[in-house]
């Protein structure tokens, strides 16, 4: 069974993959990288989509500095809503 793993690069994302990368693992991961695949962009999610063979998607992406969230609170144009927010609506 292939996986598509959003947020790979980050921490649950890359511990996910860790722990699935052994021998033993009925999974096949396939996750790009941020540069390969925006997630807030939902023509590029969709597109994404129809080229993946991928049965099931986890999505680990997200904004999680917090101080940096807080600095943004309100703004709908910074990156914590686009990823936190925008992101999740496109999937």
């Amino acid at each position: 069974m292939k996986i598509l793993v959003l947020g790979g690069g980050g921490l649950v994302g890359t511990r996910f993959k860790e722990l699935q990368g052994n021998e033993q693992s009925s999974f096949e991961i396939e996750s790009p990288t941020s540069s390969e695949l925006d997630l807030t962009d939902s023509d590029d999610l969709s597109n994404y989509f129809k080229k993946s063979d991928a049965e099931a998607v986890l999505n680990f992406a997200a904004y999680t500095n917090v101080d940096g969230a807080e600095e943004e609170n309100g703004d709908l144009s910074g990156a914590v809503y686009k990823l936190n927010v925008e992101a999740a609506k496109n999937l």
